[in-house]
């Protein structure tokens, strides 16, 4: 069978070789495969892709860790025939979803680090929300998602200080309203730091009624009590996410634990209330 698959191949009679190598092993259907998607097709082509998934031939990058000046080291996307990424990433993430294997999410989060260090940071991280990858904190190196649409590790980008900034954390507080609108206890942990920072901004600006707004948001996402019948704490709050739904959820902890956090917050709420004669939050503690 092996030799007729071969014989098939040699003679481009690839649905014939397919037929044959469907019947034979593993790995022989896996070569059948390999030599149809590149003799037949364009290599590179969304179909392409597909035909290499189908067949598990694809070599799934198994690094968790981020590092955008070595992410392509072990990613197929960083072959000559992907070199038009920019152009074609929709079209090979449409053919990837729309075609799930095992470990789908990884191709796709893949194909983000590569985005991104192309510098089409806005499509790395479309690619970071349909894989289900976690908002993290800007100051972590692994963190792939803490912005949308923004690059977090420009500083006046994590102040909020640019344009794209600002539209990047109202994008992503969108997202997080979205998701409260299902799930009351669904927060991001990530955002609140920059919600803090957006009621400064809004604070000095003159806008300080929005910006208590932002405070008491703040408030319910983390756990801090507004009343005496509120129990303090996370633990029964979920966050946006998949797969690290526990480092999340520390994170919130961390966040009530964080004296530098929580006295910024009960400072600029100092600030608003005796500015406005606004009621002052029994405690922030």
């Amino acid at each position: 069978r092996e030799s007729a698959v071969s014989e098939a191949l040699s003679q481009k009679n690839y649905a014939l070789a397919l037929l044959i190598a469907s019947m034979c092993d593993r790995t022989t259907y896996q070569i059948a495969a390999r030599r149809f998607a590149d003799e037949a097709l364009k290599q590179g082509s969304p179909l392409h892709t597909a035909t290499l998934l189908f067949s598990n031939n694809l070599e799934i990058p198994e690094v968790e860790d981020f590092n955008s000046s070595s992410s392509c080291v072990s990613s197929f996307w960083c072959g000559e025939e992907y070199d038009d990424l920019e152009v074609s990433w929709r079209e090979q993430l449409s053919s990837i979803m729309s075609n799930q294997t095992v470990r789908w999410e990884r191709i796709v989060l893949s194909l983000g680090d590569r985005l991104l260090q192309l510098g089409h940071c806005q499509a790395a991280h479309v690619c970071y929300l349909v894989s289900f990858t976690s908002f993290g904190p800007p100051s972590k190196p692994a963190t792939r998602l803490s912005l949308l649409g923004c690059d977090h590790t420009v500083a006046m980008n994590r102040m909020l200080m640019t344009p794209q900034s600002i539209e990047s954390f109202l994008r992503t507080e969108a997202f997080e309203w979205a998701r409260r609108r299902g799930n009351r206890k669904t927060h991001i942990p990530a955002l609140q730091p920059f919600k803090l920072r957006y009621a400064e901004l809004l604070a000095d600006f003159g806008w300080e009624e929005e910006a208590r707004e932002y405070l008491l948001s703040i408030r319910s996402c983390i756990g801090l009590s507004s009343g005496k019948d509120h129990v303090k704490g996370s633990s029964t709050s979920t966050v946006v996410g998949h797969g690290s739904t526990t480092a999340s959820g520390n994170f919130s902890v961390a966040m009530l634990q964080d004296v530098a956090f929580i006295e910024s917050l009960k400072r600029l709420d100092d600030r608003i209330c005796v500015s406005t004669g606004a009621h002052k939050q029994s405690s922030w503690e």
